[in-house]
């Protein structure tokens, strides 16, 4: 009969058979008992799990993989004995490397389930970014489609589910993580990418949507006091050229009064791209619509609030990037609308927003 004792006994085996027993005895028993976790714990199974995941045998890798995504979940004491046995090495070059559906997605279910604890994601952000991006979120969001056709047999939907997941809780780790994560290479595009493909397909209320917008909100966070200096030109116009403005409600209305007090000045107005790159999209009037699209068509409270959420982030500064997008929401998106149906409409957490 199989236990956990035997199960973790058989880990280092040569028969691939007896491992493949023993790593999906032990993904079973951890998924329903968390007694069964903390005896792996004890028994010392993680270091002999994490050497699995080098395995030339996909399976193995992928059962292995597996029983580290359930052994972590909700286990502090696991999470921590990954890391302390050099595991977040290994599996982000198990995931850089792998090119097996099943495999992947465990890989990236326990990645997603250790950026939960906080003192990992500060050591996760430093590298778990860019091989997410590269190996999932290209490849799954269209970003390069018709440029490599191998890497769009890696596209797929749950991975993708797991990773910006991930990216979510490392980018509410702080100042360090989100400067990481900003240059990130594709990052960022890959994220807006995907939402603008949602929002051409109808498919607002996909939860990898809502992932995605959640990342950018908090990217958004004190963005332009952390920018380096020269990255935004903003440009100014004659407010002889405007149309009346709407009243102000909601998140923008400090800032919509403020426009109003100075109607004889110049407006702050973004120098449009149409092409923007990395953290260009952040304060792009092309994201600004974007969230403005994401408020009108998705019914998902957590989407509606992480748009609404970003909107305000990036005009709540008092230089001139921020005073651009709010008169870019206010003015030329009529944004406004869009936020008092948030606030006749919208759930506890989107009305607070808004």
């Amino acid at each position: 009969e199989m236990t956990v004792e035997r199960a973790v006994s058989l880990l280092g085996s040569h028969d691939e058979d007896a491992l493949l027993s023993a790593a999906a005895h032990l993904q079973a028993q951890c998924c329903r008992s968390a007694d069964a976790k903390k005896a792996v714990y004890f028994l010392r199974g993680v270091e002999k799990l994490l050497p699995l995941l080098r395995s030339h045998s996909e399976s193995v890798q992928s059962l292995a993989a597996g029983a580290l995504r359930n052994l972590v979940y909700q286990s502090d004491q696991n999470k921590m004995e990954v890391e302390a046995k050099g595991g977040l090495g290994a599996i982000l070059q198990a995931l850089n490397s792998s090119r097996d559906v099943e495999t992947r997605r465990e890989l990236t279910g326990l990645l997603w389930n250790l950026s939960s604890h906080d003192l990992l994601k500060e050591r996760l952000s430093a590298e778990a970014p860019s091989v997410l991006t590269r190996s999932v979120l290209v490849p799954t969001s269209g970003l390069s489609e018709g440029e490599n056709p191998k890497d769009e047999l890696l596209a797929d939907g749950v991975a993708f589910h797991h990773a910006t997941g991930c990216l979510w809780n490392l980018s509410s780790a702080g100042p360090g993580s989100r400067k990481a994560m900003r240059e990130c290479e594709d990052l960022i595009d890959s994220l807006v990418y995907y939402i603008r493909g949602t929002i051409a397909d109808y498919k607002t209320d996909d939860k990898s949507t809502e992932n995605c917008v959640c990342i950018l909100h908090n990217l958004s966070y004190q963005l332009e006091e952390q920018l380096p200096r020269g990255s935004v030109r903003v440009l100014r116009e004659s407010r002889h050229s405007l149309a009346p403005r709407p009243s102000a409600v909601g998140c923008f209305a400090r800032r919509s009064a403020k426009i109003t007090e100075r109607r004889e000045e110049c407006c702050p107005l973004l120098e449009e791209k149409s092409n923007p790159q990395g953290p260009e999209w952040l304060w792009s009037t092309i994201t600004v619509r974007m969230y403005l699209s994401l408020l009108a068509r998705s019914t998902r409270q957590g989407t509606q609030a992480a748009a609404l959420g970003a909107l305000q982030n990036i005009t709540a500064g008092n230089g001139a990037l921020s005073r651009a997008i709010a008169f870019t929401v206010v003015q030329r998106e009529n944004g406004l609308q869009h936020v008092r149906k948030m606030l006749e409409e919208g759930g506890s957490d989107v009305r607070r927003t808004a």
